[in-house]
C-alpha cells in the first residue's frame, strides 16, 4: 500500500476497521429508511431531554427538602 494505514495496522485492530466501515456506510446512506430512523432517533433524544429535566428537577426539590430538614 503505498498511502493511508499499513495492512500489517489495519489486521492488528479489525474491530475499528469494522466500526469505521459501518460508519461510512451509515453517513453515505440516503434512503428513505435512513430518513425515518434519523425522525426516531431525534424523537427519542428529545424524550430523553424532557424526562431527564424532569427528573432533575424533581431530584433538586427533595435535596432542598432534606437540606431544610437539619438545622
Amino acid at each position: 500500500m503505498s498511502q493511508g494505514v499499513p495492512k500489517s495496522d489495519l489486521s492488528a485492530t479489525p474491530a475499528l476497521c469494522r466500526l469505521a466501515m459501518t460508519a461510512r456506510r451509515f453517513l453515505v446512506a440516503d434512503g428513505g429508511s435512513s430518513a425515518i430512523e434519523y425522525a426516531i432517533l431525534t424523537f427519542i433524544a428529545i424524550a430523553i431531554v424532557a424526562a431527564v429535566g424532569e427528573l432533575g428537577g424533581g431530584v433538586q426539590a427533595l435535596y432542598l427538602k432534606v437540606v431544610a430538614a437539619f438545622p
